[in-house]
This record gives C-alpha cells, sequence and structure tokens, in this order.
C-alpha cells in the first residue's frame, strides 16, 4: 500500500507544527490590525502591520497550495485503498479550508485572496466531500479516520459556510453512529482525561482531527485506536455542545 510508504503521524505531526503557527499568527496579526484601525493608531503602525500581514498571508497561502499540490499529484494517483484515499482527500481537504479562513480585511483597501476564496471554499468541499462518500462505504463508524473527517467537515461548514445547523447536524450523525456501536462501556472514555473542556478550530486554537495517529497507525486494531476514537469523539461532542447554543 502507499501508507507503507507514508509515515502519516509524523509527517501530519510536522505539517501542522509547520502550518499552525503560520495561521496563528495571521489570526493575531488580524486582530491588531483592526485593532489599530479602531484605535486611530499612527498611520504607520498600520501600515507595518498590514505589509507584515500580507507576508505571513502569502507564506500560508504558497505552503497550502504546495501541500495540495503534492497530495493531488502525487499521492492520491498512488493510492490504492480507501483508507489511504480518504486520508489524503481529508489533508487537502483540511489545507483548501486553511485557504479560506484567511481574513479578508474589507474595508481597508487590500483584500488578500478574495478571488481566490470561492474556489478556495469549493475545493475544500470537494475533497471532503469525496472522503466522506468513500469513508461510508469502507470505513466503520468508530474509525478515528472517519471520525476526524467528519470533524473537519463540520468545522468547514460551521466556520467557512456558516451554516450552524448542517455542521451540527452532520456531527451529531457521526457521533450517535459512533456510540450505537460502540455501546454504553464506552462512555467512560469519553471523559477528558484533562478535566477541561476539548478544544478545535471553531475555538481558534488550531487543533482538528488530526491526532496522535497517522493514516498507516490509524488502521490498526487494539487500544491505540480505541483511544484515538474517544479522542476525537470527546471533540465532536463538545463542538455539539458550542454549536447548540
Amino acid at each position: 500500500m502507499i501508507l507503507q510508504h507514508f509515515d502519516g503521524s509524523n509527517s501530519c505531526h510536522r505539517l501542522k507544527e509547520f502550518v499552525n503557527p503560520q495561521r496563528a499568527a495571521l489570526r493575531t496579526l488580524t486582530l491588531l490590525f483592526v485593532n489599530n484601525t479602531n484605535t486611530r493608531s499612527p498611520d504607520n503602525h498600520q501600515e507595518v502591520t498590514l505589509e507584515y500581514t500580507k507576508c505571513k498571508i502569502d507564506s500560508l497561502v504558497n505552503t497550502c497550495l504546495h501541500i495540495i499540490s503534492v497530495v493531488k499529484d502525487t499521492f492520491l494517483p498512488l493510492a490504492d485503498c480507501a483508507e489511504s484515499r480518504v486520508f489524503f482527500n481529508k489533508l487537502a481537504g483540511d489545507h483548501s479550508r486553511y485557504l479560506c479562513e484567511i481574513p479578508t480585511l474589507k474595508g481597508y483597501k487590500y483584500v488578500p485572496f478574495e478571488k481566490e476564496r470561492a474556489r478556495a471554499i469549493a475545493d475544500t468541499e470537494a475533497f471532503y466531500q469525496v472522503a466522506f462518500d468513500e469513508s461510508q462505504c469502507d470505513l466503520s463508524p468508530t474509525h478515528p479516520l472517519r471520525l476526524s473527517l467528519v470533524l473537519n467537515f463540520s468545522i468547514f461548514y460551521f466556520e467557512i459556510r456558516k451554516d450552524k445547523d448542517k455542521a451540527h447536524a452532520f456531527a451529531k450523525s457521526a457521533y450517535d453512529d459512533a456510540m450505537a456501536e460502540l455501546g454504553a462501556d464506552f462512555s467512560s472514555l469519553l471523559q477528558d482525561p484533562s478535566g477541561g473542556e476539548q478544544s478545535n478550530e471553531a475555538s481558534h486554537s488550531g487543533n482538528d482531527g488530526e491526532g496522535g495517529l497517522g493514516a498507516s497507525q490509524v488502521l490498526s486494531s487494539g487500544g491505540s485506536q480505541e483511544l484515538e476514537t474517544a479522542r476525537v469523539m470527546r471533540i465532536i461532542k463538545s463542538s455539539l455542545s458550542r454549536w447548540a447554543v
């Protein structure tokens, strides 16, 4: 399998370590720019902040487009099993979604990535939909990869499409299907071991459906997969609570 030549755990972890700080920095810079504008900061402060924001946007766009290109042109054509196709379509969808998150800063004479955003939204939904359709046919409702895909797809509907009802219904259906298969004995694993709420991208933490297991490891059975399932289920449960408000 192609997954034998792709260390999903380490590779995804490295991607997240590289991309998530860029996303976090861009959110901070956007807030800083808006605050400077609202408080009528000196024009040179606004100009410096805006120019630096442009640099961060360019860096994030180039990174995400490169990852999407590699996945589409290299990994997906070689993917020879359902799990790998779901994994790589999800990976492309995630990084396309990051492009959709880029702020527009309308009213400030600079609208980064505005023309491409509509295409990025369509591409994100397409990648996720392909992965979702295949996961429904070939992965069990409790499979961590299937659950993490639904989580990120739901975040897309909530954060990008602004469709709160669809995000909630989508995530709840996956959660209920998984719980029906897992049974009541699994409930104890859904308690957050840290004692606090699990967070996800809807709360701007930079986390999503990827966790400690990569594509190859998530295919194995046993305790590790069960723990990863519990981890993603906790995030979905927490998201459902927030989205129901």
